[in-house]
C-alpha cells in the first residue's frame, strides 16, 4: 500500500489542499470540540474562499485522469483506501467518540467493529 498523507506527524493543525499538507499561516482556526464535555480536542484551520477554489479546481483537473483509468485501477485506490480504514479501525473509533461525544461502542458500530 502506498504511504498515505493522514500519518500523525504530518500534523492535524495542517490544511490538505492539492496534495500538500501547508502551514495554517493567518488563516482562522477552528476549535473541535467534545460535543459531550464541552472539551476542547483540536483546533483546526478554516479554509478560505481561495483554497476552496483551489481545491475544486484541482478535484475537476483530476477527474478527468479518474476517468481514464480502468476500473481495475480505480477499484486498486479504494481497495487501498478500504485497508487504510481497516488498520487505523482503532484510532478511527476514539477520534470518531472523541468528535461526535458518542459512546465508544457506536463508534465501533458505524466502523463495523465487533463490540467487546
Amino acid at each position: 500500500m502506498t504511504d498515505l498523507p493522514l500519518a500523525p506527524e504530518a500534523g492535524w493543525n495542517s490544511l490538505y489542499l492539492v496534495g500538500d499538507w501547508i502551514d495554517s499561516g493567518d488563516r482562522d482556526n477552528i476549535s473541535v470540540e467534545n460535543p459531550y464535555t464541552r472539551e476542547e480536542i483540536t483546533s483546526v484551520p478554516a479554509g478560505t474562499e481561495d483554497d476552496v477554489d483551489q481545491a475544486y479546481e484541482a478535484a475537476a483537473e483530476a477527474q478527468t485522469g479518474w476517468a481514464e483509468q480502468p476500473p481495475q485501477a480505480r477499484a486498486g485506490v479504494i481497495n487501498a483506501a478500504l485497508e487504510f480504514v481497516d488498520d487505523h479501525r482503532e484510532e478511527i473509533a476514539e477520534l470518531l467518540t472523541l468528535e461526535a461525544g458518542s459512546t465508544r461502542v457506536k463508534s465501533e458500530a458505524e466502523l463495523g467493529l465487533p463490540a467487546e
